[in-house]
């Protein structure tokens, strides 16, 4: 990912939220419409999956990553709702997943991967 493009995305949600609830305090608003946003383009994928199924076909990957944008985006509002950003969410996930594989609840080829995973980071730090 462009180390400079995030910090643009991210200005650019916040500059949302503003412009669709000026009021202060409307938290609760916010991360509210975010979930049903993410709810809602979530729906959509799942009827281009169920299409695609029914069609004997395969998902148009530009409609596809257009529904996952608007999921991207959706879920970036409900963070910064919160006050958090995308990378404590990612780096929170990424320590869930780790652990779930440490105690053992993944299935081998997962823990593999994560085990890769933390190798990679270890080295980076």
């Amino acid at each position: 990912m462009n180390a400079e493009f995030l910090p643009k995305y991210l200005a650019l949600v916040r500059e949302h939220n503003k412009l669709h609830n000026p009021q202060p305090g409307e938290q609760h608003t916010r991360l509210l419409r975010s979930i049903l946003g993410c709810a809602a383009e979530s729906g959509e994928l799942a009827s281009a999956a169920m299409q695609s199924i029914s069609n004997n076909c395969d998902i148009d990957p530009l409609e596809a990553l257009d529904e996952f944008g608007d999921v991207l985006f959706n879920l970036v509002r409900g963070l910064d709702a919160l006050g958090f950003d995308l990378e404590l969410a990612m780096m929170a996930n990424s320590s869930k997943l780790i652990s779930r594989a440490l105690r053992g609840k993944n299935k081998p080829s997962e823990r593999r991967v994560l085990e890769n995973l933390v190798s990679e980071v270890a080295c980076d730090s």
